[in-house]
């Protein structure tokens, strides 16, 4: 964005949310929890909101 400039939002991006929206949840990403599997809970806060991811059955876990 910028100054001056109007605001743009063309039909391809708004496709490309609702892919990226429907691909979060369904299958594989969305799934009933395993109370059999290893379970971990990352939890990140700020003044401003809270995030909680509930993850199982990942070997790797990357954060920034």
């Amino acid at each position: 964005m910028h100054k001056n400039k109007p605001w743009q939002w063309p039909d391809s991006q708004d496709r490309t949310v609702f892919q990226v929206n429907d691909a979060l949840a369904n299958a594989p990403v969305s799934t009933y929890l395993d109370t059999e599997k290893n379970t971990d809970i990352l939890v990140d806060a700020s003044p401003v909101g809270l995030t909680a991811i509930l993850s199982q059955g990942l070997s790797e876990t990357y954060a920034s």
